[in-house]
This record gives structure tokens, sequence and C-alpha cells, in this order.
């Protein structure tokens, strides 16, 4: 996530008690594999976007995604 300023070893903090919104930056889990991605929300779907171009986004029909968090000190 180097893209959006999250540098390797760097320490995330996440605050569970807010709601999700699109363009956000969220810790998902998909297949019990923890990753911090960008939230698109595109309709029914989920998006999860790496700020790494290299990376192909995941697309899910499961509007669930927590926790997360939206911004982060540097």
């Amino acid at each position: 996530m180097e893209g959006a300023k999250i540098f390797h070893d760097s320490l995330v903090v996440v605050d569970r008690s807010r709601k999700p919104s699109s363009g956000s930056i969220v810790i998902a889990a998909l297949n019990n594999e923890p990753l911090c991605k960008i939230l698109i929300l595109q309709g029914d779907h989920v998006v999860l976007k790496s700020a790494n171009p290299a990376y192909q986004p995941h697309q899910r029909r499961e509007r669930r995604i927590r926790p997360w968090l939206d911004r982060f000190p540097r």
C-alpha cells in the first residue's frame, strides 16, 4: 500500500465503529487472509483495489467488509 503512503512495517490502527465508504482504505479478509485495500462500492458489488497498479482488484458481491479505517497519521 505504498501508493497510499502505508509503508512496510507501518502500524495500522483500525476503528471498527465507523461505517466504510467508497474510497476508504479497509482491512478485509479474502479467503481468511487479511488485506489492506481501497474499498470501491459499485451497486451491489464490492471492489477491493490495491494502491499498486501491478495487482488486480478483487470484486465481490458481498458487502460485508469489517474492520476498516478511514485515515491515519503519518
